[in-house]
């Protein structure tokens, strides 16, 4: 191996010019390094950081306690104190950072900030300043003001540069120079979340909290309870609902059907929840398409452009706002052109400027794609949703090598050939349906993309090639299909109520999925409206939200009772009471289906994926059960079905299940650890009670961040904010107790807005041509 003095100096030049600018802490340095420099390796770019960061230090004791550097820190302070958002080393062009820019304003509007505008420099600006050179500044006035604006933050900007004691003087009505002594000390690094306080932690709670507890119940219910809603006069509680709900597609439905019944307005404000919900895009640059922002949250808006649309200018800009600054992968270039071609499509075509970067780049990265395949997760729709996104744009002749990739699947002679998912069929047929060509190759289509293709040919006002696809669906998607093309038939609330028991009784025989079942009544009370009787279909729809809002209630109200019995106890929690209830008992019957599932599950033969998730999930629980009797019997069959089939993303979860059961537990947390693991949700929770239990309170309280940081349902944070409790120190619990108190009223508040107002009147709302 080489050693550092062998180094070439390109690597000492570049670990030099980033502790110069300031702007990246060392794992960033070694990790860029050994990207741009992969033949030494990472033990040779971390000493030739060593050697750079003894150099630096002894440089930077000579320098003075305020440098040019701090005093720049010190006006964008100031400038955002008055409004303007200000950003250093902000992406890495204009190109990129203007629409990054925008967006980081539209958040600060949301958050309440007045904003006045905006002042940066990018990356690419610090060229200048690492050889000496003075800084550029851009800057610009507010989305919603006229171009005389951009010289009055102009005169801000230098105001404010000047008060902290820099040179600095407009250049344009939109650039500002500033003359430093680049001295940048680098910022100390982040302190690890297991040196926070406990107050820290339980604020991370509270937020984490208040959003799951806006998005609980619309989350229980399937996404066709907005238009149910909305055709029974309730508008009002759908758009509550579907602003809160997380569920792909109900946003954009409830929207469509609102509009649909003339409530224009709260469609609108469902739509912008919903866009405004999504995280802010990552800015970090990165041409890398194996390591950049790939699925979230571009297809998310994908979805929301092709099933919710632009309903009118406000949607739009905050759409381009959002979708333009995305990094440059296949999902994103996809969001792009389709945003291009349903703004084209409602009448607000894009500028030649924005065709040539939207449009353009997404060529470019199609290309790119080609050379280099993204294999990642959805690579295949990705590249579905972008080739028919580029084939509705383009003329014919530019237009042509695009059709294969979108269109293939449809009339490939290959029987096994893997139908892409429900996102990109709706992208190919919409891309169809705006070039108006829906009849062409789509005999073929069959199965679950039919639902997508009705949606499109009935938007597009082709009701009677819709139509021609009824005998190709049955079931609740029939009955959707039915309500949309307005032909269903009179629905007796009798024979309603017999199928929603039946569908109760096939799913605990396990005769179809829980979101079938949960599906059908919400379908039914649908076609119940839709078939002349909508004081049935309220009275469903209400029972069933009455009965989730009680249930969350009762988990918000039993976490206030454990408090209040915590409270009259110094604030002590019994966690061993809190354990999951396991039957003690073992019978005949478990040990003869013990005995069948280990011997298919060992057997040498071979087996689909699909068997060994199920056969696992039973063995799971029947070994934790067995645990409760013959722990050292458990661990051993437990360990031979794991050297036959290890611990898979598939069944890792219920690994992870039976390692605690058996009392593995460092083994359980190593794997609750790991990158790969999936979320978990009530695990890991069960680990940290685990860890408490056994005084390991820094590893139950790290458990319990890591946890956080991936969402939870309220059930779940409601013993989280528990366990916190029991993790601070005596002192400090009387006060965190009141926090939580403080936490769970408000939920109660919230849970009450979403119960169904008892005024609520049905009304015959016309119902949205697309009902799913």
């Amino acid at each position: 191996m080489l050693g550092h003095r062998d180094v070439p100096s390109k690597l000492d030049a570049m670990i030099a010019r980033e502790l110069h600018l300031g702007y990246s802490d060392d794992e960033r340095i070694v990790e860029d390094a050994t990207e741009q420099f992969p033949d030494h390796g990472e033990p040779v770019v971390r000493a030739a950081l060593a050697a750079a960061l003894e150099k630096r230090a002894i440089e930077e004791r000579g320098w003075p306690e305020t440098t040019d550097c701090d005093r720049l820190d010190s006006a964008f302070a100031a400038l955002e104190a008055e409004g303007v958002v200000a950003r250093q080393s902000f992406w890495c062009c204009t190109s990129c950072a203007i629409p990054a820019i925008k967006a980081e304003m539209m958040d600060e509007e949301a958050r309440g900030t007045a904003v006045r505008g905006y002042v940066y420099f990018h990356w690419g600006m610090l060229d200048d300043v690492a050889s000496g050179g003075p800084l550029g500044l851009q800057c610009g006035g507010a989305i919603a003001d006229d171009d005389s604006a951009h010289g009055r933050i102009v005169e801000r900007v230098v105001a404010a540069l000047k008060r902290a004691g820099l040179a600095a003087e407009g250049r344009s009505e939109r650039t500002v120079e500033v003359a430093l002594d680049w001295k940048k000390r680098r910022r100390a690094p982040p302190r690890p979340d297991d040196a926070k306080s406990i107050e820290e932690h339980v604020a991370a709670w509270e937020r984490a909290f208040a959003t799951a507890i806006l998005c609980c119940v619309p989350n229980m219910f399937p996404i066709e309870l907005g238009p149910a809603l909305v055709s029974v006069g309730a508008g009002a509680l759908a758009a509550r609902l579907a602003s809160r709900s997380t569920r792909a597609g109900m946003a954009d439905i409830t929207a469509r059907a609102l509009a649909g019944a003339g409530e224009e307005a709260l469609a609108r404000e469902v739509l912008l929840a919903a866009y405004r919900r999504h995280p802010s895009v990552d800015r970090r640059w990165d041409n890398d398409l194996t390591t950049a922002l790939t699925r979230d949250p571009a297809l998310s808006y994908i979805a929301l452009l092709l099933r919710g649309g632009l309903s009118d200018d406000v949607v739009a800009r905050v759409a381009v706002a959002r979708i333009s600054p995305l990094p440059p992968t296949i999902f994103a270039a996809a969001a792009k052109a389709w945003l291009a071609c349903l703004m084209r499509e409602a009448g607000r075509p894009i500028s030649k400027y924005q065709e040539d970067r939207w449009i353009g780049d997404s060529r470019a990265v199609w290309s790119y794609d080609e050379r280099t395949p993204y294999e990642g997760r959805d690579a295949r729709e990705g590249r579905v949703l972008l080739a028919a996104a580029l084939w509705s744009y383009l003329t014919p002749e530019e237009s042509e090598g695009y059709t294969d990739p979108a269109f293939g699947w449809l009339w490939s002679s290959e029987e096994l050939i893997e139908k892409p998912q429900s996102l990109a069929r709706r992208g190919a047929f919409r891309a169809c349906a705006i070039a108006n060509d829906l009849e062409a190759r789509l005999d073929e289509v069959e199965g679950g993309a039919v639902p997508d293709l009705m949606e499109e040919m009935i938007a597009a006002g082709e009701i009677d090639m819709a139509r021609a696809l009824l005998p190709k669906i049955d079931g609740d998607d029939r009955t959707l299909a039915l309500i949309a093309l307005g032909e269903l038939p009179s629905v007796d609330v009798n024979a309603t109520k017999e199928r929603i028991r039946e569908l109760e009784t096939s799913y605990q025989d396990c005769l179809i999925t829980y979101a079938e079942w949960e599906r059908g009544p919400v379908v039914a009370a649908h076609a119940l409206a839709a078939s002349g009787d909508p004081e049935s279909a309220l009275a469903l729809l209400t029972a069933s939200l009455e009965e989730k809002v009680a249930e969350s209630k009762a988990e918000v109200a039993a976490a206030r009772a454990t408090l209040d019995q915590a409270a009259a106890a110094s604030f002590e929690i019994d966690w061993t009471a809190r354990a999951q209830d396991v039957s003690p008992e073992w019978t005949p019957t478990d040990e003869r289906r013990l005995e069948s599932t280990a011997r298919e599950l060992t057997a040498p033969e071979a087996q689909g994926l699909m068997q060994v998730r199920q056969r696992m999930r039973s063995l799971s629980r029947l070994l934790v059960k067995l645990a409760a009797v013959d722990r050292e019997r458990s661990s051993k069959i437990f360990d031979d079905v794991v050297d036959r089939w290890g611990v898979g993303q598939a069944w890792w979860g219920e690994c992870v299940t039976v390692m605690m059961a058996v009392g593995r537990l460092d083994e359980a947390l190593k794997h609750d650890r790991a990158p790969e693991a999936p979320s978990m949700g009530r695990r890991s929770m069960e680990i940290a009670r685990l860890l408490l239990l056994a005084g390991r309170r820094d590893d139950a309280l790290e458990r319990l961040i890591a946890f956080m940081a991936k969402g939870a349902w309220p059930r779940e944070l409601l013993d989280v904010g528990l366990m916190l409790l029991s993790l601070a120190p005596p002192e400090k619990r009387p006060a965190i107790a009141a926090r939580l108190r403080a936490a769970y009223d408000r939920a109660i508040v919230v849970l009450d807005e979403l119960a169904p107002p008892p005024q609520a009147a049905p009304c015959r709302a016309r119902l949205l041509r697309s009902a799913w």
